[in-house]
């Protein structure tokens, strides 16, 4: 049985507000390991440009193309989940 448009775009809005999740988890994640100047890339693609002072900590915070990498490969695999759970419950 196909899904049908109204079915695939609530699994695609739920696959997207899945990946906002985990990249915020792990962007705050990274953020909190940072305790000196640097410039580090977390593991979905956000890039964090730290520059510490003795009075003050900007940081710069940017995307990679790893960040639109990361949210194709876990929107396939959400959506091959859920298509495997939607068969399942229509056996």
């Amino acid at each position: 049985m196909k899904l049908n448009k109204r079915l695939l775009t609530k699994y695609i809005i739920n696959g997207s507000i899945f990946f906002l999740y985990v990249l915020g988890l792990d962007f705050v994640i990274k953020l909190f390991q940072i305790n000196e100047s640097s410039t580090v890339v977390t593991l979905l693609g956000i890039k964090i440009i730290t520059h510490m002072t003795s009075s003050e900590l900007p940081t710069a915070i940017g995307l990679t193309p790893k960040v639109f990498i990361s949210y194709l490969t876990i929107l396939s695999i959400w959506l091959i989940i859920t298509n495997v759970r939607f068969k399942k419950n229509r056996l």
